[in-house]
């Protein structure tokens, strides 16, 4: 995951060196999650996971894609003690998925619902074959 090595200027302030953030990326069929940390400006991946689904993630509803990111994010966070809680997160997303400078729908959509019901604070997105 070395494009979040890139990703570091997304962080609006020093993260402390017990804040972790989540990165998601989103893969033809699955999420890979991590869990990661910013030490003196370099990443460091604590742990990581893919969730793998049945269909291409286009043709997910809502529900089944938030189902499919906890999933996900759970077994990348069993590492961390209960009492870390952890939402701040970076997308990274396939270009198809992005117009100019935004996320476009439906996948906007998606993206803003996930965050919600899994609670999460979106950082920024990147696109996955640009970094």
């Amino acid at each position: 995951m070395q494009w979040l090595n890139k990703v570091t200027g997304l962080l609006t302030k020093k993260a402390s060196a017990q804040e972790y953030f989540f990165a998601l990326v989103f893969k033809e069929q699955g999420i890979k999650a991590a869990v990661w940390q910013e030490e003196e400006g370099h990443v460091r991946v604590i742990d990581q996971s893919v969730a793998d689904a049945k269909k291409p993630l286009s043709q997910l509803s809502d529900d089944e894609l938030v189902a499919l990111a906890d999933q996900a994010i759970g077994i990348a966070e069993k590492t961390l003690a209960t009492t870390v809680k952890t939402t701040k997160t970076i997308f990274a997303v396939s270009e198809n998925w992005v117009e100019g400078t935004a996320i476009k729908e439906p996948y906007f959509t998606k993206i803003k619902k996930l965050c919600k019901e899994l609670e999460l604070s979106p950082l920024g997105f990147v696109v996955k074959e640009e970094a």
